[in-house]
């Protein structure tokens, strides 16, 4: 019993109440996300041109000319590096603060929400990024317009905006709810030492009710995506799952957490 009532004060990445408070802990890491997502929507601008100006210049009739594309390409990748580094310095942090002894549960835990989150979000802020330009929205004219379709900028306006707002689910809510619903260390916190928890909807800690949710929600916004986003997600998607893949390794193999052995051994087993 009295190892059970251990256990049980592990809370997420293995924190414990005498290392941070919690209020402060949860703070801290909710800004190293959001600090990140904002730097990825401050670089957004170039995030486009990596995927559509080569395409661009080349199909459809259509020219563009662009003297920053070069220097453009630099800043795409110095803005997905900002992404990494920001995430990452979360994750260092809560690595750093786990305790000697914590199980290798939490610890696991704790490297699933991290990759979910730098992935999600990093995918998010990169499909964000296509909606809010206005590069995009003067290709879909243009394109459309060589094919002979004429739409009203309301009507694309509209289109934009249902995009954001399915983006928004998918990008914001979605790992909100996430991690308040499935996340068991840092539900029974916010149970026992906050009322938001009692804001959260109590279906969506049902695994039929989350595996309808986001399949329900995947599929419209898949609806919704423009072709032209499919196209550069068949590309895109493949080479950030790898990267991600190494930098998550890496992370593992230079922070060196007293219970790292037993994690790795709890993974192969």
């Amino acid at each position: 019993m009295e190892k059970k009532g251990k256990e049980n004060k592990i809370q997420v990445w293995g924190w414990e109440n005498h290392v941070l408070e919690g209020k402060y802990r949860l703070f801290w890491t909710m800004v190293g996300f959001i600090t990140s997502f904002a730097t990825a929507l401050y670089w957004s601008p170039v995030w486009l041109a990596w995927g559509f100006w080569p395409w661009c210049k080349t199909g459809g009739g259509i020219q563009y000319t662009d003297p920053w594309e070069g220097f453009q390409t630099y800043l795409t990748v110095a803005g997905i590096l900002f992404v990494w580094l920001g995430t990452t310095v979360v994750y260092i942090q809560g690595r750093f603060f786990l305790k000697p002894g914590s199980s290798p549960s939490a610890i696991q835990t704790g490297d699933r929400l991290f990759f979910a989150i730098q992935v999600g979000w990093g995918i998010g802020a990169w499909y964000v990024a296509n909606l809010l330009s206005p590069l995009s929205f003067e290709f879909m004219s243009h394109f459309l317009a060589e094919e002979g379709v004429f739409i009203p900028k309301a009507a694309m306006l509209w289109q934009r905006f249902f995009q954001l707002w399915f983006a928004f689910l998918i990008v914001s809510l979605l790992p909100i709810l996430w991690i308040l619903g499935l996340i068991r260390p840092l539900q029974s916190r916010f149970q026992k030492e906050t009322t938001f928890w009692k804001a959260v909807p109590a279906w969506t800690r049902r695994a039929n009710a989350r595996r309808w949710l986001w399949l329900g929600l995947l599929i419209v916004g898949a609806i919704c995506t423009p072709p032209d986003l499919f196209s550069q997600m068949a590309i895109v998607l493949p080479l950030v799952f790898f990267v991600e893949g190494v930098w998550w390794w890496l992370c593992l193999r230079v922070v060196r957490h007293p219970d790292y052995k037993q994690y790795v051994s709890s993974e192969r087993n």
